[in-house]
């Protein structure tokens, strides 16, 4: 038999291919299953290794540790001895014998063309969690399971869905919109609300407790008691015993605001592009939300008297400090028992102020019960909560301006979208120096949410719309916030989160 220089070439490629497979065989101390768990990216070596290093996708990340993710399987693609067609090959030792029979088949039959034959094909399986479909309904719950906002945090060193190689297939399509925005209203659902059925609500302004003779000159309820010694009795010498003539109080009126939400749609757009129509609904629900949080926060600021906290160590001691002196003064002020609850008003990214801050402490080894790199949201309310204060971690902050009495301006309490290029800062924050961080304080059940329903007309066309072919979505809020306590504090603190404390901090105290 004459063989031509390429068909050498070839058979020797094979044999040489088959004899590592035999000597990998031989070497074994027992037939391994044929997977690819544990050959890494990039592995060289013999068909079987190759095959099992080649490139998959990876593992579903709740499924890690359990043996789940992407599976490889070997199925033979011919038959041999005790292997049929189409069965999943157990283990290397049966590859061997497909690779045998393969080139028993592959003898000299005269022709001189390039020869192929399939040995065994790999399949890379993943779940069915992470499979997609013609279902867009379905898809768009697989995806938000492992994509969406409220999908369980993955490990950075596990990764997320990748893809690799090249498909010559029309790919699965996904017509499902994200939308990462949220309607949570916490400042409303933490006040007291009450039902506003005409429209709002009328009250008297509570009396203070005024200031008695004995700490000055009486004001208010102090006019109405004074000391009467029996000097005084003996000898009145014209004194009289006070009175404190009370006039009636001034009504209050407290309208509630209509917060409407319009959003206009084309017809063809709704009809063939629902999934659009629901992502945009939701963005319009969520801004609709923000605006009313922010309309009743502009209220109680309006209705607060600043207080101005100054800069003296790192942030997270500053504002617990000044937390302290400003429940202090406020209940020893207004002679309010201790025991009672007070409620403060944080932006929400105050809680990173803080974590920020108690991360640039003094280095230690975090082996005690507080880890500085590990401060939870819980562990920050416990602080406040074991000053007596419940707070309120509002997801919106008000503009750059003047709220209140005081005359002093607070800068913007809220992150502007994001400027490519920008270096971070702190809302109020320039040249990474202190800024202000402005809060409420006050007696809990000062601010009363009213509540004056809800109109949802729901799909709106009218002639003007119908020519456009367009419809337009309505729904509208009627609510306010009454201010019914005595005082509410507006505290301004300036604070820097660089992790200072007394030993380290050379500035010298005050508030």
């Amino acid at each position: 038999m004459t063989l031509t220089l390429k068909e050498a070439e070839e058979r020797l490629a094979l044999l040489t291919e088959a004899f590592e497979l035999a000597g990998m065989i031989s070497q074994a101390k027992a037939p391994a299953p044929v997977t690819a768990a544990g050959a890494p990216r990039g592995v060289t070596g013999t068909h079987i290794e190759r095959m099992a290093a080649g490139s998959r996708a990876t593992r579903s990340p709740e499924l890690h540790g359990n043996g789940g993710g992407s599976a490889v399987t070997i199925t033979a693609a011919l038959a041999a001895r005790g292997i049929v067609p189409g069965a999943p090959l157990r283990n290397s030792t049966e590859l061997g014998e497909l690779m045998a029979e393969t080139l028993r088949q592959l003898g000299p039959d005269g022709s001189t063309g390039r020869r192929q034959k399939l040995v065994a094909k790999a399949t890379w399986d993943l779940p069915p969690e992470r499979q997609l479909g013609l279902d867009t309904e379905i898809n768009t719950a697989k995806l938000n399971a492992v994509c969406g906002i409220t999908a369980p945090r993955v490990s950075k060193h596990d990764g997320s869905l990748t893809a690799s190689g090249g498909v010559c297939l029309p790919l699965s399509i996904d017509y499902s919109v994200p939308t990462w925005s949220t309607a949570d209203r916490p400042l409303r659902d933490n006040l007291p609300a009450f039902q506003a059925t005409r429209g709002g609500v009328s009250f008297v302004t509570p009396p203070d407790v005024g200031v008695p003779s004995l700490q000055g000159t009486a004001s208010g309820a102090g006019t109405s008691v004074t000391v009467w010694t029996e000097a005084t009795d003996a000898n009145p010498a014209g004194a009289l015993k006070p009175v404190w003539q009370v006039a009636c109080g001034t009504v209050q009126t407290v309208y509630v605001d209509a917060i409407p939400t319009r959003v206009e749609f084309g017809n063809m757009q709704s009809r063939f592009a629902p999934e659009q129509i629901a992502s945009n609904t939701e963005q319009a629900i969520a801004i609709s939300a923000r605006e009313a949080e922010l309309n009743l926060l502009t209220h109680m600021y309006n209705a607060s008297n600043q207080i101005l906290a100054s800069k003296y160590l790192g942030a997270t001691r500053d504002l617990l400090a000044s937390v302290d002196l400003v429940r202090e003064g406020y209940l020893h002020s207004h002679r309010i028992p201790r025991t009672a609850a007070m409620t403060a008003v944080f932006p929400a990214w105050a809680m990173g102020v803080i974590r920020s801050d108690m991360a640039r402490e003094l280095a230690h080894d975090n082996a005690g019960s507080q880890n500085s790199l590990a401060i939870s949201d819980s562990q920050i309310a416990d602080w406040f909560d074991t000053r007596g204060i419940n707070v309120i971690w509002t997801l919106d902050g008000l503009k750059a301006g003047t709220y209140g009495n005081g005359g002093s301006a607070i800068p913007n309490q809220f992150f502007p979208l994001a400027t490519p290029g920008a270096e971070p800062q702190w809302p109020g924050q320039t040249s990474d120096g202190a800024f202000v961080l402005s809060w409420l304080l006050f007696v809990e059940g000062s601010f009363q949410f009213l509540d004056g329903g809800r109109l949802d007309l729901g799909v709106v066309r009218d002639s003007v719309l119908d020519a456009t072919n367009d419809y337009e979505t309505f729904i509208e809020t009627f609510e306010s916030v009454a201010f019914r306590g005595v005082e509410v504090y507006q505290v301004q603190s300036t604070i820097l989160p660089n992790g200072a404390s007394a030993a380290t901090s050379t500035a010298t105290y005050h508030e």
